[in-house]
Parts: structure tokens; sequence; C-alpha cells
């Protein structure tokens, strides 16, 4: 009998992977734990999904899943945090760990993109730095050499060393211009100054002098747009402390008014008046302003005119002092009131009157009283 042993393997093979068939392969839930717990991850998943789809085998799928995704978001912010850190060496070996043991991971495939991005661009810079680090060195190298082999002509060594670096002038000052060129696409105006100034001290270029020329324009461009910006930023600055301001003194022609009324209605007619003042200062259009100055002259009328009776009862009545007193309340009331000013100091004539006679009866008859009361 014949026997085909490549043949029975083979069909061993496909009776396993047929999803129609039985699992008799399909790892047992240790095995997949075992990977879990060695955060291998994709090849535990992977096994799960070969396995009968039954409720046993989606719960520990749905287990693993999660273990899973939680090891890709850590793991991605570990690439990033050492990436921020400057430290490519271990965020690139991080990076080819983490995918090892999960590539379907979409955080960490993520991070890597961005980590290959930015790894690109610096690469990039560095080389351009280089680049013009050589430039700087041809440009400061080849006038001397040209200064050796004019002092000494039978110096050929020094004289090939000049031919070879005017050579590689010429092909740096190629790749500046190239570099200058891709820095004006970027707007990066001071990489592009340099790369394209280095160009033209190694080798002059029509091209590199018409980009020079749009570097120019872009400058000016920008510092036209500088400019305008700073000025926006001034009236903005200037709007906003004139809004200030108003909202400033918006409160204090609130509390000024408020002040005035309480004066008003507790009779305390200075106060009233020093707040009137202060409040026509700050906004002599505000509404307010007329309506308490109406009420303030009707109870500064009221007033002066009980206090203009009351002490012209006092004088009528002899007591000169308290007639005095009260004018000159009244006076302070409205201090441009001459007929009370005039009043006042004809009170105090009367009174220095009433202690000249005081003093010269007291001087002819020393053992009598006095006959005149001056505070009366």
């Amino acid at each position: 009998m014949r026997r085909w042993p490549g043949t029975a393997v083979l069909l061993l093979a496909v009776l396993a992977g047929c999803s129609t068939f039985p699992y008799p392969f399909a790892p047992s839930d240790a095995q997949v734990r075992g990977w879990v717990d060695q955060e291998q991850y994709g090849r535990a998943l992977r096994a799960l999904e070969r396995r009968p789809p039954n409720e046993q085998t989606r719960q520990l799928l749905a287990e693993v899943q999660a273990q899973a995704d939680a090891y890709d978001h850590q793991m991605a912010v570990e690439v990033r945090r050492l990436q921020e850190r400057g430290d490519w060496k271990a965020a690139v070996a991080l990076l080819n760990e983490g995918l090892m043991r999960y590539r379907g991971g979409d955080q960490l495939a993520a991070a890597g993109k961005a980590l290959h991005r930015t790894q690109a661009r610096r690469l990039e810079r560095l080389r351009a730095d280089l680049l013009a680090s050589k430039g700087d060195w041809l440009a400061a190298s080849i006038p001397l050499y040209r200064a050796i082999v004019a002092t000494d002509p039978e110096d050929t060594e020094s004289a090939w060393e000049a031919e070879r670096l005017d050579k590689a002038s010429k092909q740096t000052a190629q790749e500046l211009t190239k570099l200058g060129l891709q820095a004006l696409s970027r707007h990066e105006l001071d990489r592009a100054d340099r790369y394209l100034s280095l160009s033209q001290r190694l080798e002059p270029s029509e091209r590199a002098q018409r980009a020079q020329e749009r570097l120019a324009s872009l400058r000016a461009q920008q510092k036209q747009r500088q400019q305008e910006a700073d000025e926006l930023s001034r009236r903005q600055r200037a709007e906003q402390l004139r809004q200030e301001r108003k909202e400033r003194q918006t409160r204090r022609v609130r509390t000024l008014t408020e002040e005035a009324r309480v004066a008003l209605r507790a009779a305390d007619l200075p106060r009233a008046r020093a707040a009137l003042s202060q409040l026509r200062e700050l906004d002599a259009d505000a509404p307010q302003v007329s309506h308490l100055k109406q009420s303030l002259d009707q109870a500064l009328e009221a007033r002066l005119s009980e206090l203009v009776d009351r002490a012209n009862q006092y004088y009528a009545d002899g007591k000169i002092t308290r007639a005095k007193q009260v004018w000159e309340q009244a006076l302070e009331l409205d201090p441009a009131n001459e007929a009370l000013r005039g009043r006042v100091q004809r009170a105090e004539r009367v009174l220095d009157n009433l202690r000249e006679i005081q003093r010269r009866s007291a001087d002819t008859q020393p053992d009598r009283g006095s006959t005149v009361d001056s505070r009366q």
C-alpha cells in the first residue's frame, strides 16, 4: 500500500485552518493568558480569532482586547514623551517593541507616524545646517588657499586643493540655492536668507539673485503685516482701556448718584452738593444730574430760608451771637450770597462794639459785673 505523508500533513493543515470544521489545534485559555502576561497581545488576539466563536471565547477576546487597547495607549504616550524629550533612540526602540507586541494598535501606529515625520524634518534641518557649515568653511578657506598659492606658486599641493575646493564650492552653492528656495516656499525667511546669502558668497548666480529679490519682497510684506498687526493691537488695547475707563466712570456715577440721594434724604446738603459736584465733573450730561440739581436747589432754598428766618429772629431778639452762628451756617450753604456775608459781618461789628462797651464799663466800674452778654 502506498503512503502519502506529504498529502496527509497538507490535509491536516487545511482541516485545522478551515472555519467550517472543528479547531483541534486552537490554543487554550491558559496559553492565551500566558501570552497576555508576556504582553504579546497581537499573538493572543490572533489565536483567539482562530478559536470557535463561543461565549467563552468572546468574553476572553473582549478582556484581551481591553488590555491590548490600554497597552496601545500607554506605549503611544511614552513614545511621544521620549520624542518631546529628544531621546530619539529610546523612542524608536520603544516604538519597535510596541509594534512587535501589538501591531494592530491604532494609537501606537499614529505615534509612530508622528515620530517618523518629526524625525525626518529634524534630519532635514540638521543636514541643511551641516551643508551651511560646510559652505561657511569653504567661504573662509578658499581665499586662504588662494593666498597661499599666490605667495608660493610652486606649492602644487595647495594649488590642487584650491582647485578642488573651487569645484566643491560651486556644487555647495547650487545645493544652498535649492535649500534657500525650499525655505522660501515654506516662508522660513531667516533660513532662506542664510542659505541664499551664503550661496552668493560661494558662487553668485542669477537664480540665487532672483530668489534674494523675492526674499526682500516677502520680508517687506512681512514687515507691513507686522506693522498692521501692531497697529491693530494698539487700537484694540486703546479701545479696551477706553471701555475700562467708561465702566469705571459708570460705576462711579452710580455711586455718586446714590450718595447724593442718600445725603438729600438725610438733609445733609453739603455732602449732597459735594457728590453732585463730582458727578457733574464725571458726566455733566448724565440724565440724573439735572434731576439731582433741581432737588438740591429746592432743598437749599428751603434750608436757607429757614436759617435766615431763624437768624433774623435771633437778631431781632438781641441774640447776636446765635444770629451770627446761624447766618454762618447759611453762608456755608450759599458761599456766593453777599447779603448773608454782609449780615455776618454786621453781627461781628455789633459783637465787637458790645465787647468794647463791656470792657470800658469794667474799667470804670470794676466792682460791678458785666451788664452786656455778647453770647445772647
